[in-house]
This record gives C-alpha cells, structure tokens and sequence, in this order.
C-alpha cells in the first residue's frame, strides 16, 4: 500500500509538471529559455492571441520570433491579428503585419482585421490594414521585406514627402510644410516591368500643422529602378 501511495503521488507531481509547462502564462514565455519552450507557451491557451488583444508588443514579438504563426487561429475564426485590431492595439497590429500576418483571414463570421477595426472606430488601425488589405501585395518572387526602422524606409518616406510638398494638394501653401511623424506600414513586391526593380507600398502620418487634428495619412506606391533611384507613382489621404 505504501508503494501505490508513493506511485499515485509521483503520478500527481508529474500531471501537474506537464499541466503547468503547457499552460501559457506571460511568466512562462518570459522564462522559458528555447525556442520550443517559448513556443508551446505562446500558443497554449491561446497566449499570443491574449497578449495581442492587452497589446503587449514585447511579448507578441518574442512569440513570433521564435516560429509561433501569426495566422494562428483561436476557436471563434480569430488570428492574432483580429485580438489586435479588434482591441486598439497599434503596435502590435504593425509588428504581426511585418511577420507576414494575413490581413485578409476572415473569423466564423466572415469578419476580417479591417472589419473589427471599423467596428470599433480604431481609425488608425484601420488605414494601417486598409493599405495592406490587397490581393496583389504577394510578389511573384520572394523579396526581403522592409521593416518599418530600416534607413531605405525613410528614404522612402521622405521621398513621399517631398512630393506632397512640392505637387500635393496643400503645395500652394508656403506655410505647409508636411513632416514625417511615423511611418506605419512598409510593403515591399518584385517590379512588374523591366525599368522597376521594385514597388513599395507606404503608410506615413504626416504633420500639417500645430493643432492636434492638423495630420493626415497618405499611402502611397514608389517605385524603384536597378540604380535604387525612387519614383513616387501615386498617393492618397485615408
């Protein structure tokens, strides 16, 4: 009896060890020291999609860097991407796009990111997904994405506002001046003709003004040529 006693015991302390490793707490992904081990807490109890909706960025992207997807689906249809959006949470919607999140995935109600956001007015959000929210953004050749801190990416962006300033629509205004105040979104694809080498696909909140509503956001399509040389194709304000 006092063996069944000490088996029964060992069983016990081995079920909750094996419980407690694949629960998926915040303190887990934190403390976990292999990418395996950060992995199974992210996922567990649908930990990234918990972490997206309370907006925690570090943690968000300690999952994604260690091979956790960021379409992972929940039971209602939802990805990492629809807590996010669905929750106001900015960053995080910005650091899933840049790990290659579908903007496109519909939940059990055919609602997509974009839908969520509108749904709860989250405007920024929604003209972050709304630029990343086309068919075409799938190159025919796999390219090195451009995250939203490298130096080409403001290149880019200063590209977009010279030309707002010197042909957009305020350009008649010599007391305008649009200036960068943060990039949004960077999507990058293979050139469809021999003359561009590549097209990027940019969201950028400018500043217009002093007053609190004086900024606008434009997404725009530059082109770029063998030589790395920018040509702004089109822009619009959303």
């Amino acid at each position: 009896m006092k063996y069944i006693h000490i088996l029964l015991s060992m069983a016990l302390v081995f079920c909750l060890t094996s419980f407690s490793a694949t629960a998926g707490t915040p303190a887990e992904i934190k403390a976990a020291d292999t990418p395996d081990k950060i992995n199974g807490a992210c996922v567990a109890n649908n930990m990234i999609h918990k972490l997206a909706a309370a907006g925690d960025e570090v943690l968000v992207q300690r999952c994604l860097d260690n091979g956790v997807s960021p379409d992972l689906v929940e039971g209602n249809g939802w990805t990492p991407l629809h807590s996010a959006a669905f929750n106001g949470k900015r960053f995080v919607v910005i650091a899933l796009l840049n790990h290659g999140a579908n903007p496109l995935m519909e939940d059990k109600n055919g609602k997509t990111p974009l839908d969520l956001a509108v749904s709860k007015d989250h405007v920024r959000i929604a003209a972050i997904l709304d630029a990343s929210n086309t068919a075409d953004e799938v190159a025919d050749k796999p390219i090195k994405q451009l995250e939203i801190t490298d130096s080409k990416t403001l290149k880019l962006a200063e590209a977009l506002r010279s030309e707002l300033n010197n042909y957009g629509p305020l350009s008649s205004n010599d007391s305008v001046d649009y200036e960068i105040t943060e990039i949004l979104h960077i999507q990058s694809e293979s050139g469809s003709t021999d003359s561009v080498a590549l097209t990027h696909k940019i969201t950028v909140l400018f500043k217009i003004g002093e007053g609190p509503t004086d900024a606008v956001t434009y997404v725009s399509i530059i082109s770029e040529d063998a030589n790395g040389r920018f040509s702004v194709n089109k822009y619009d304000a959303i």
